[in-house]
């Protein structure tokens, strides 16, 4: 299926691309419903300011509009043990 080899490309590009992604945050894969879509867009969103605010301080979880690792109770390395 094109959406997962899509899927696959962007995740592989994206942990390329590590040293940019700011701290605390999680890669924005997809926004809504992968399997009902028809058509894909590729982009370099989200702003660091979904996940911090303008003094750089990360949001709380009331003004947070996207996962990040402390709402998934996640820590930086917990993926390396999966």
């Amino acid at each position: 299926m094109v959406i997962d080899e899509l899927f696959e490309e962007v995740y592989e590009i994206s942990w390329g691309l590590n040293r940019l992604i700011l701290e605390g945050s999680t890669p924005v894969i997809s926004f809504g419903d992968f399997t009902k879509s028809s058509i894909a867009t590729l982009g370099i969103n989200p702003s660091p300011l979904e996940f911090i605010n303008r003094r750089g301080h990360i949001l709380n979880s009331s003004e947070k509009r996207l996962v990040d690792l402390e709402s998934l109770e996640l820590e930086p390395t917990d993926f390396l043990l999966s």
